[in-house]
């Protein structure tokens, strides 16, 4: 799973001004975009290490900074993305439900991540013995509908 911070933008409001970072969650099967506040990435930090105090996760950002100009804002956005790319890829067999919950992934898209079974290699998923789709002779009509669809498709 590949972790990308693509953007960022700053927000307005109220008079607090602050940076909204979109997060990218890129595998074989999904792509998912979101938008997280640094202090949702705070958070993050503050409950991983909590959790799991031997994890050897990269520097993080420092939580203040005197002035939000771009050149800081790129820096913060470089180095979250290599604190959750290295907290995903050392805890990927098992994500606890605080990274699950800030990665916007349900079980479903959970089950996409960790199915070992699914190849990205063209492989026939279905196979018949006997063509499914034709109804057992009748002895009284014929199935023109049926025999015109397999016609037309083989």
């Amino acid at each position: 799973m590949k972790i990308l911070i693509p953007s960022t933008r700053t927000v307005e409001h109220n008079s607090n001004k602050y940076v909204l970072y979109t997060v990218q969650v890129v595998d074989n099967y999904i792509s998912l975009k979101f938008e997280r506040r640094y202090s949702d990435f705070h958070s993050l930090n503050k409950t991983l290490r909590r959790l799991y105090p031997n994890l050897e996760l990269p520097e993080f950002p420092p939580k203040k900074i005197r002035n939000l100009n771009d050149r800081v804002t790129q820096e913060r956005k470089v180095l979250l993305e290599a604190y959750l790319q290295s907290a995903v890829d050392q805890l990927c067999y098992d994500l606890p439900g605080c990274l699950q919950d800030f990665l916007d992934l349900d079980k479903s898209t959970i089950g996409l991540l960790n199915d070992e079974d699914i190849s990205s290699d063209h492989q026939p998923i279905l196979s018949f013995v006997e063509e499914p789709f034709k109804l057992s002779e009748s002895p009284t009509l014929p199935n023109t509908i049926v025999d015109a669809t397999l016609d037309a498709i083989y």
